[in-house]
């Protein structure tokens, strides 16, 4: 079962029409479902339901939809390179390029293509068992068509992008986005997990996902499991600082894990609900994070670990961006902001 946030809304029925379809421009869209939020330079830009994409370039107190958008699927994630170059993905396996801050937008990437990538990868090995899985995975790929959802989408400090997806999808770029490429193989995740979200922190690479999955990558080819205490879903990590890493996920829990000794600590996370995002705040200010309830709790920047609820804005929150003095938030009713200090 998929519970993160970014699926709560089903894929839709017709898939290929949807896929072939234009996001509509709607007189309601600011009110609509929201799934991603993030920063293009200055401009904020945000992604949701029946592809529609919101701009504001006055610090969230504003929005408009965006000009174009090729496909009319629900967007998960989206992430900027710079303030014109950003990609953004959703169900279906699509990933869209905008070489424009966002008013138009170019699919890269379908789930009707998803499965050539990985054949063409699988034909590329050497002759092997892993071999035969690979081209038998890729198979099933393809015979299942674009029915997979793609989930988060991270661009690290050398513009590499990753993009990580519902059962044990990932892909790469490290070309700016022109070309892309399985890196499924360098994660043993042998039950095909759904994986949540992709890090880069202090030199390590870190995947989290379904049923307590965490992988972690240094200076190695491959990713390698970590043992974790928490069975149930990881839907993302922050860097928690000083060779720390937050892992939030189902019900309330936020676990800190230090990267040096590898100990995990359940932190006392004050709601049962499930937690969506956290943000860093800046040196001193602390770590927030956003929820299914509406909460948006600080957690203290100190040895004390102690939470604060600073507002709960009513419905659920499903990203979190910083913008100067304000969270920007996407929720399910659309964009929100408020003040911090």
């Amino acid at each position: 079962l998929i519970t993160q946030s970014k699926l709560i809304c089903a894929s839709e029925v017709d898939i290929k029409d949807a896929l072939d379809r234009p996001a509509r421009s709607f007189s309601d869209a600011t009110n609509s479902m929201q799934l991603a939020i993030t920063q293009a330079g200055l401009r904020i830009v945000s992604v949701g339901e029946k592809g529609v994409v919101l701009l504001s370039d006055d610090e969230g107190s504003s929005w408009r939809q965006a000009k174009f958008v090729p496909v009319s699927v629900t967007l998960t994630g989206v992430q900027f390179v710079n303030d014109k170059t950003g990609f953004a993905i959703g169900h279906s396996g699509v990933l869209l390029m905008t070489l424009d801050g966002g008013e138009h937008w170019v699919v890269k990437v379908d789930g009707r293509g998803l499965g050539d990538l990985y054949m063409k990868q699988a034909l590329s090995l050497s002759e092997s068992d892993d071999k035969t899985q690979a081209i038998s995975n890729a198979g099933f790929i393809i015979q299942d068509g674009a029915d997979k959802p793609l989930l988060d989408i991270f661009i690290n400090v050398d513009n590499h992008i990753y993009v990580t997806g519902a059962y044990g999808l990932a892909l790469k770029s490290v070309d700016g986005g022109d070309h892309w490429a399985p890196f499924s193989l360098e994660i043993p995740n042998t039950d095909s997990m759904h994986l949540y979200s992709y890090r880069f922190s202090n030199g390590h690479e870190f995947i989290v996902g379904e049923r307590g999955s965490f992988f972690d990558r240094i200076d190695s080819d491959n990713f390698q499991s970590i043992s974790s205490p928490y069975n149930g879903s990881f839907f993302g990590s922050i860097d928690g600082g000083k060779d720390n890493l937050f892992l939030y996920g189902l019900r309330g829990n936020i676990w800190n894990y230090n990267v040096i000794n590898s100990q995990w600590l359940k932190l006392d996370y004050p709601f049962d609900n499930s937690i969506t995002s956290g943000i860093y705040l800046k040196k001193g200010k602390g770590f927030v994070f956003s929820d299914a309830g509406g909460n948006i709790v600080k957690l203290l920047d100190d040895q004390v670990r102690k939470f604060e609820l600073i507002e709960n804005v009513g419905t659920y929150v499903t990203g979190m961006t910083l913008n100067n003095s304000y969270i920007i938030l996407s929720t399910i009713r659309g964009n929100k902001r408020i003040k911090v200090d």
